[in-house]
């Protein structure tokens, strides 16, 4: 697939922008948008990348992790499993596990 002319900053600013308007994209180009974040964050994640460069609150947090958590069919302990059996563990703001 050939390359978009479009920069990263300036597609960064345009999504920012849909953020007080979200009615003007619709559901598909939303998920196509997440996932295509959602796998560039998880290859920056293991280089030690935090995922929020803005403002998000908890609600947030929960909110879109338990939609992930819930199309893969995953519960929160196999989450914490996964973590203590030989994932990559959550390294907090401050470096620490």
């Amino acid at each position: 697939m050939a390359r978009s002319t479009l920069s990263p900053e300036r597609a960064a600013e345009l999504l920012e922008s849909y953020v007080d308007e979200p009615d003007l994209v619709g559901d598909d180009e939303v998920s196509r948008l997440f996932t295509a974040a959602f796998r560039l964050f998880v290859h920056r994640a293991r280089q030690g990348l935090h995922p929020f460069a803005g403002d998000v609150t908890a609600t947030d947090v929960v909110i879109a992790a338990t939609a992930m958590l819930r199309q893969q069919n995953l519960e929160v302990f196999e989450l914490a499993l996964w973590q203590s059996f030989g994932g990559q563990p959550w390294v907090g703001a401050d470096g620490r596990e």
